[in-house]
């Protein structure tokens, strides 16, 4: 294997003058090792290597404390704890033969900071040992408070209370040979398509959002109940509001400008459906037609409710006192609806959170939410050209559900929760997890975590760093981890060949990059 690695060495350097750096120290590193998350986690067999967690200490070490740059005033507070790695998996001719290849290597960070700087936001550490599971620190605070590290954490498995800790994910160190590749005129350590390859052919589907799934435990129906809720309250009006219509709008009602002008409007879309018709032959320009008529339809229908409204509402008075009135009909509306899932979450909530919700409770609850329904029309103005304005009458036709944005839910991120957990992973029903592991697999702009060899870099070449500095360890943004670093960067970790050679990992030097 070493043969076709120096192989593959000496064509770049016929093709690309050097590329690895043959006169430096980087000449020796011919491998680097890209740490693959198991899909699925297999959770029988001994703790090896992972990312976020807990860690696993002999007793004799303590948990890595440190003085924040940013809040000095706080004293020293616990890091995060990042990652373990196995030494006994890393390849032999890693970082040119040095470092560990026995124990265990810990990677702390303070993720609630601007920019890593030694020895206040990171710290590694070696042990010989694996020891336990270590209990977190009761002064541990939220891995992520909103400032730099950019995680969505509002509606894990804890509620709306933000872990200490990321998700437990282990993973397989995969051994690759260290070269670069060219893409779209630029230098690159990951190939195009690399996850697929990481993954040996599997499937790999890069969205930065997932579909979002059923709630399929009581404790996400709650999250989904809550949220419309809140909804609800947002919208819940505690006092009436005087009506005041604009001057322009008054106008136009009272001279029945826009009663004339939304009739004339629906005379012109009405001959545009009635002209509509084409040849089934002409696929493309039948498909354009089409597209044009569903519109067309739409806004048919659409002028048609708005002349009925102002037909039945003709004055100003009347507008005025129905506008009045739909406050207290949407202020009843809403109170009905809080009520109704404060009643619904209560009952959850008896249950244990935890548990499968069947499918047709969660489809019977949805059927009852859609049900109760709440029409309105609000008038406003809206300005066409420089002094000249016309009546903006809008629509709202809501129920319950309508409330509920599916998007902000952050649903998969129970769904990642459940599947990393062996307590809980059976929970995930297949087809959900079907769909999810391909999404677990992707990598954010094709960077995976890597340890030895050239970084992935966001700002920077992977030929800029120099000879006597080694990759200890690049972290990148993963969503499958909730690890959103700045706006989609990366750290790395850099360490001088003489002290990895002594396994002295006390003057690491941490960057951040951003995208």
């Amino acid at each position: 294997m070493y043969n076709s690695w120096y192989y593959a060495t000496c064509i770049l350097i016929m093709y690309y003058g050097n590329p690895l750096g043959m006169n430096s120290f980087k000449s020796t590193e011919n491998v680097t090792v890209v740490l693959r998350r198991q899909i699925p986690p297999r959770f029988d067999e001994a703790p090896r290597s992972w990312l976020g967690g807990q860690p696993m200490m002999p007793e004799d070490v303590q948990w890595p404390r440190s003085v924040s740059h940013e809040e000095p005033e706080a004293g020293e507070v616990p890091l995060h704890f990042l990652a373990q790695i196995c030494c006994q998996d890393l390849p032999k001719n890693l970082w040119g033969g040095l470092g560990p290849r026995e124990g265990w290597l810990l990677f702390f960070l303070h993720p609630n900071e601007s920019l890593p700087r030694t020895p206040d936001s990171f710290k590694i550490l070696h042990t010989r040992e694996l020891g336990s599971i270590r209990q977190l620190p009761e002064d541990l605070g939220p891995v992520d408070t909103g400032d730099y590290s950019g995680g969505r954490y509002k509606n894990l498995l804890t509620g709306e209370q933000i872990p200490p800790v990321w998700r437990r994910w282990p993973v397989d160190l995969i051994v690759f040979p260290n070269q670069t590749t060219k893409v779209g005129g630029y230098t690159r350590t990951t190939p195009t398509n690399f996850a697929q390859v990481l993954y040996g052919g599997s499937s790999i589907l890069n969205e930065h959002y997932p579909e979002v799934p059923e709630p399929f435990t009581n404790r996400m129906a709650v999250s989904v109940l809550e949220k419309i809720k809140a909804n609800l309250e947002r919208r819940y009006i505690s006092e009436v509001e005087e009506i005041s219509l604009p001057e322009h709008v008054e106008q136009k009602i009272k001279d029945q400008s826009f009663l004339k002008e939304m009739k004339m409007e629906l005379a012109k879309v009405k001959e545009i459906i009635a002209q509509s018709g084409t040849p089934k032959s002409q696929v493309d320009n039948s498909l354009k037609i089409q597209a044009e008529l569903k519109r067309a339809t739409l806004r048919r229908d659409l002028l048609t409710r708005q002349i009925e409204f102002i037909e039945k509402y003709p004055n100003v008075r009347k507008i005025t006192n129905y506008l009045l009135l739909s406050q207290y009909r949407k202020q009843e509306w809403c109170e009905v609806g809080i009520d109704l899932l404060s009643t619904e979450i209560q009952k959850l909530s008896e249950k244990d959170l935890d548990d499968d919700l069947p499918a047709n409770n969660w489809s019977s609850l949805k059927k009852r939410l859609k049900k109760h329904k709440h029409s309105s029309w609000q008038v406003g103005q809206r300005r066409v050209s420089r002094g000249n304005y016309t009546i903006d009458l809008f629509e709202f036709n809501h129920s319950y559900w309508t409330l509920f944005m599916p998007r902000n839910s952050d649903l998969w991120e129970y769904v990642t929760q459940y599947y990393t957990d062996p307590k809980f992973h059976h929970l995930v029903p297949t087809a959900v997890r079907q769909y999810f592991e391909p999404w677990w697999r992707q990598l954010d702009e094709g960077r995976p975590h890597r340890m030895g060899g050239f970084h992935d870099g966001i700002q920077t070449d992977p030929f800029d760093r120099q000879a006597d500095e080694l990759l200890l360890m690049q972290i990148v943004t993963d969503v499958a981890m909730n690890w959103h670093w700045g706006d989609g960067g990366a750290y790395y970790f850099w360490i001088n060949p003489t002290h990895l050679s002594n396994n002295n990992f006390s003057q690491v030097e941490a960057e951040f990059e951003g995208a």
